[in-house]
């Protein structure tokens, strides 16, 4: 224990616990920064495609696109 009493050992949470109670959470708040720094720091930024020629794919509750082209120029 390196001079360590055995009760002051640091308390700590299980990674598995910890990632599974919040990653979903930790996704969306992900996924929102990601595209709020995208779209205010890319000006000109659109879709490369129709917006009704999208491809969903289902997953129960949740539905996102398979692909999302989109086309965009720098300054």
């Amino acid at each position: 224990m390196h001079g360590r009493h055995p009760s002051r050992r640091p308390a700590s949470l299980s990674v598995a616990a910890s990632t599974t109670a919040w990653a979903p959470q930790l996704a969306r708040l992900e996924a929102r920064v990601a595209l709020h720094t995208l779209l205010t720091r890319v000006a000109h930024l659109g879709l490369a495609v129709p917006a009704d020629s999208r491809d969903w794919f289902p997953a129960g509750m949740v539905r996102g696109v398979l692909s999302l082209p989109v086309r965009y120029r720098l300054g």
